[in-house]
């Protein structure tokens, strides 16, 4: 991302994709009512693909989740600043 300007979706999804990171959903994550990131929600994510996102994204955030049912799942959420 150069110049701090939003990233486009084809940016995003070609950052994805050289990567090797796939994702299976995505929505947004809230704070007192206002949007403040997007998210998509993949399998368990490995250093090496954190890195090449880092280095893709600047300002992409990691975050876990997993299931009440079976918390040995787990999945990540790759986050994306609105700002």
């Amino acid at each position: 991302m150069k110049n701090n300007k939003k990233m486009s979706f084809f940016e995003l999804m070609n950052a994805f994709e050289v990567s090797g990171f796939s994702f299976h959903a995505f929505g947004s994550v809230r704070e007192n009512g206002k949007k403040v990131a997007t998210f998509y929600k993949g399998d368990t994510l490995k250093q090496e693909t954190r890195e090449k996102l880092k280095s893709a994204i600047p300002n992409v955030f990691f975050l876990g989740s997993g299931c009440t049912y079976a918390p040995e799942i787990r999945s990540s959420l790759v986050c994306i600043p609105n700002k």
